[in-house]
């Protein structure tokens, strides 16, 4: 796979995700993973704001950078 297959891949992972959460909103459906963030941290603060962007990025990254290492090698 090229690189520009695997960042189109990437995008239409995230368009597709977006897409699915729309539709869970749609059908007055709650989102897992917004209850989970606020169980875990309370009340949305600025402080629990930075910390749930920075624990999503460092999920985030686990889990796309084995996948680009493995394209580019």
């Amino acid at each position: 796979m090229k690189k520009s297959g695997f960042a189109l891949l990437v995008v239409l992972s995230v368009m597709t995700g977006i897409f699915i959460k729309g539709i869970f909103e749609w059908l007055n459906v709650s989102f897992f993973s917004e209850n989970v963030w606020e169980l875990m941290f309370g009340e949305p603060t600025i402080m629990s704001k930075v910390l749930v962007f920075l624990i999503t990025g460092l999920i985030a990254f686990a889990v796309f950078f084995p996948l680009y290492k493995k394209l580019v090698n």
